[in-house]
């Protein structure tokens, strides 16, 4: 699937941010908004440090989104994430009437618009108000980042590696990753 002008530089924002979550020993995956073609927030999993079970990258961002817009219907904004978004973050996504929401990641555990429990489907079958437009985007370099990025931080958060060793490949892989985009 083709992602929009620019998607690199959101996906490289994105997973920036992701990094920065991992630096905070959160899962790392990272979330970026887009309104009229500029980035307005990003936004990182902070489930630990707020102690929020909500405190998904994707929830955390609809809400700055919706404060900097002072609106709660974001029909004309894009969300560039790092992971297909769980059943909670899709609903929320949705509910918040994003226009298109970009991920390059299948989650096979928990993700809900394709692989579990498929809310693109249901959207489809059972329409309402607004439907959001689901773009995996078919890119073998950034579902690597991803899928090592979860692989280094939960090896180490099981305590199979050390921490900042982890952190310092993360951030290795990431630089390597965008350096060799062309």
């Amino acid at each position: 699937m083709e992602s929009p002008k620019n998607s690199l530089f959101y996906f490289k924002a994105a997973y920036k941010a992701a990094l920065k979550a991992f630096e905070l020993r959160e899962v790392p995956i990272g979330a970026v908004a887009v309104y009229e073609g500029r980035i307005v927030s990003i936004a990182y999993n902070l489930r630990e440090t707020l102690l929020d079970p909500t405190a998904h990258a994707e929830i955390v961002l609809i809400r700055r989104v919706s404060n900097i817009l002072k609106r709660w219907k974001l029909v004309d904004v894009d969300v560039f994430v790092t992971l297909e978004p769980c059943l909670m973050c899709a609903s929320a996504l949705k509910t918040a009437r994003v226009r298109s929401v970009y991920f390059p990641t299948l989650e096979p555990r928990f993700g809900a618009v394709f692989s579990n429990v498929s809310l693109a489907s249901l959207e489809k079958e059972h329409p309402y108000h607004h439907l959001v437009e689901w773009r995996l985007i078919d890119d073998e370099r950034l579902k690597r980042l991803t899928g090592e990025l979860l692989r280094l931080f939960f090896k180490a958060r099981r305590g199979k590696v050390d921490f900042e060793r982890a952190l310092g490949e993360a951030r290795d892989l990431f630089e390597e990753t965008f350096r060799n985009f062309s």
